[in-house]
């Protein structure tokens, strides 16, 4: 292991103890438990959906709930436990909840609801110096993880195919995160497709490796004229070279979407209205664990949502001016 994966784990697991210890909670019966879906314990859903337990921990201490975060696969994982009721909350790329939510043959999709949209994330390539384009992975050994439980896998792939590539012309291995960026950094791999939040601490870390120099890829929404006619809530925007230190010049060419925190239309409206009304107050005394947190407004909470609105949350929101 580089010492570049060992510097990214100390900064992500630094970050991850913020969230974590930032505020003690009064001490929490054990009647009901509200699990919310998380995702790898390596990418920033993790650290959000731990932000947004010591959130409701700290605010609902009186209310006989415990709070826990499942480690998942990410967006589609998520779904598919709120809809088999294995999540109260659970954090889902837009673009994918949109998919699902409107997907008339899946039993129960049409049942999820948004509590608020919350940070961006942005799809990126990072590949070895060799590859210049997308195109350039044609007989390459690439990772990203499965399409069905992940949001990363579902991109990668559709952006492939959008670029004319067929799954017969790259060697596909569907590695989790963690796997992909300790196999990247042994020179195992030529690209891995990764969505986050930026800057990513991983990212980073890949990108200062000189033993196998790396760089982002750019993805080029003219070839993805199709996936975004179809995919509204995919937009097209760019990585901003200055996140990354070592790159400068123009910014890097990509696509990226919100990232939701969904409940169920039959979760409990006084709850899911108590629980609204604590993170939209306390998401502020948090900014300091991540950048993109910065940008999470009232407004940009409820703004052009691809799934409705839990009755509880649409009153809470209602009720300080947003209107509908």
């Amino acid at each position: 292991m580089t010492k570049y994966i060992l510097i990214s784990i100390i900064i992500f697991t630094v970050i991850t103890i913020f969230a974590i210890v930032v505020y003690i909670p009064k001490k929490l019966t054990n009647q009901t438990v509200v699990v919310i879906g998380g995702g790898p314990k390596m990418d920033f859903f993790y650290t959000e959906a731990m932000i947004i337990l010591k959130i409701l921990e700290t605010d609902m201490y009186d209310k006989d709930l415990r709070f826990n975060v499942a480690e998942t696969q990410g967006s589609g994982e998520n779904l598919y436990g709120l809809m088999e009721n294995k999540f109260y909350l659970a954090l889902a790329n837009s673009n994918l909840a949109y998919n699902i939510y409107s997907n008339i043959n899946l039993t129960k999709s049409s049942e999820l609801r948004t509590v608020a949209a919350l940070h961006t994330e942005y799809l990126i390539f990072i590949a070895r110096k060799d590859i210049k384009s997308i195109n350039d992975v044609k007989g390459k050994k690439i990772s990203f993880p499965d399409e069905k439980m992940s949001n990363t896998g579902n991109l990668a792939k559709k952006v492939l195919a959008n670029y004319g590539i067929q799954e017969t012309q790259y060697t596909r291995l569907k590695y989790g995160y963690d796997k992909s960026m300790y196999e990247f950094l042994a020179g195992n791999l030529d690209g891995v497709f990764y969505i986050c939040a930026l800057p990513s601490p991983f990212i980073s870390g890949l990108l200062k490796n000189k033993k196998y120099p790396a760089h982002p890829v750019p993805i080029e929404s003219y070839k993805l004229k199709k996936l975004l006619e179809r995919n509204k809530y995919l937009v097209p925007t760019g990585i901003p070279q200055i996140t990354y230190s070592d790159h400068t010049g123009k910014n890097i060419q990509t696509i990226g979407s919100r990232t939701l925190l969904l409940t169920t239309k039959n979760t409990d409206i006084s709850l899911i209205y108590l629980m609204t009304k604590y993170l939209t107050e306390s998401f502020k005394k948090y900014e300091e664990v991540h950048p993109s947190l910065e940008r999470i407004t009232l407004k940009s909470m409820t703004n052009n949502l691809p799934v409705p609105l839990h009755h509880g949350a649409l009153k809470y929101y209602t009720e300080n001016t947003i209107h509908y």
